[in-house]
């Protein structure tokens, strides 16, 4: 895990490295960025935060991580309101 304090970051995924355990998100200051999951970090999904892995999050997709520099302490993958 990391350590030092965590930032909260969000944006809009571009593309995910399952076999790296790695995430590139548009920021929502337009900043595209590539964060490293830690072991052992949690993944959610959906406003019930059951817990989820990296094949549950896709391109197109909303996130908001807490981070330490480039690596990911937890991701939280939004889910679209039904229509």
């Amino acid at each position: 895990m990391p350590t030092g304090r965590l930032t909260r970051i969000g944006g809009v995924v571009i593309s995910v490295d399952s076999a790296g355990h790695a995430l590139a998100i548009k920021d929502y200051s337009g900043r595209t960025r590539t964060f490293h999951f830690a072991d052992g970090a949690r993944i959610t999904k959906g406003g019930d935060e059951s817990a989820a892995g990296l094949d549950d999050i896709a391109a197109g997709g909303r996130v908001r991580l807490m981070v330490s520099g480039d690596v990911a302490a937890s991701a939280h993958v939004m889910v679209q309101p039904a229509q």
